[in-house]
């Protein structure tokens, strides 16, 4: 019988690959193409998202978006509280969006009188309002007491800003000098504006967070520090190291050719270790 030389002959069986593990043996077959581009997109993505986070630092921190989202949310449960105690100012003068609202509500409306660093008359004999840093005051040191006393105004001349700031600016500007303080800290009342004495002031823990032109108003920067030789090493850098590094050590010898994932028999995904080699 002579054969038909139309009719397709069937396709040769593919040659398996010398080695056998637990009797399963590999075609000799290199990975589909949409395979390794997946792969080395793969890797190609991960060195780009490396250099965004620790090279370029071109993405937001993880940390840091973290703590502003957490800052956002705690200024909006500070701004909710509808009786104000000592306890609720205290944790606003802490707060980063509070001072920083105190702050610019200070430069324009107390600056003149109480100057830029807060020391009022004890800085310069000339200036019309006490001081407002340190443990003695004249009207009383309690956050509820300095609301009343910026509120209502005093006998000795300072008018009532209750009228012109309302109560919302009026708690952002008490936080302002309260981050100038301590909770807990002794309170001594004096009769006069120049027996308010003003000690060293020491940056609040914290207030780094704060922008450089008002810390610049609040104290010197600190003297240099010896630079040290290593840094601590974040465990999310160790992470990534970890992932680039395995997959470097891992899937860059299947660059030469690919791997075969396809067995006699059976599609598997895993493979020996000791066969990339």
């Amino acid at each position: 019988m002579t054969p038909d030389p139309q009719k397709t002959p069937p396709p040769a069986e593919d040659a398996l690959r010398p080695h056998s593990y637990d009797g399963i043996q590999e075609y000799d077959k290199r990975l589909p193409n949409w395979w390794l581009m997946t792969l080395y997109g793969a890797i190609i993505f991960s060195i780009g998202y490396w250099a965004c986070y620790e090279w370029w630092h071109a993405l937001p921190d993880p940390t840091a978006v973290v703590q502003t989202e957490l800052a956002r949310i705690e200024t909006a449960k500070l701004s909710s509280v509808k009786t104000l105690d000592d306890a609720s100012l205290w944790q606003m003068s802490r707060n980063p969006a509070f001072v920083e609202s105190g702050h610019a509500a200070f430069t324009a409306n107390c600056v003149s009188c109480h100057l830029a660093s807060l020391r009022g008359k004890a800085e310069n004999p000339t200036a019309i309002g006490a001081s407002l840093i340190g443990t003695r005051w004249i009207t009383g040191g309690h956050p509820v007491e300095l609301i009343a006393t910026v509120t209502k105004g005093t006998a000795r001349g300072m008018p009532a800003w209750g009228p012109v700031l309302g109560a919302r600016r009026i708690t952002e500007v008490v936080a302002y000098v309260l981050s100038y303080h301590q909770p807990g800290e002794p309170i001594e009342i004096v009769s006069s504006p120049s027996a308010v004495v003003v000690p060293v002031v020491e940056p609040v823990p914290g207030s780094e967070q704060l922008s450089d032109s008002w810390q610049a108003s609040v104290w010197s920067p600190p003297a240099p520090q010896p630079i040290a030789v290593m840094r601590m090493v974040s465990p999310r850098t160790l992470e990534r190291a970890f992932v680039f590094g395995f997959v470097f050590v891992i899937f860059v010898p299947s660059f030469q050719g690919g791997f075969s994932c396809v067995v006699k028999g059976h599609v598997t995904g895993t493979m020996p270790v000791s066969a990339f080699w």
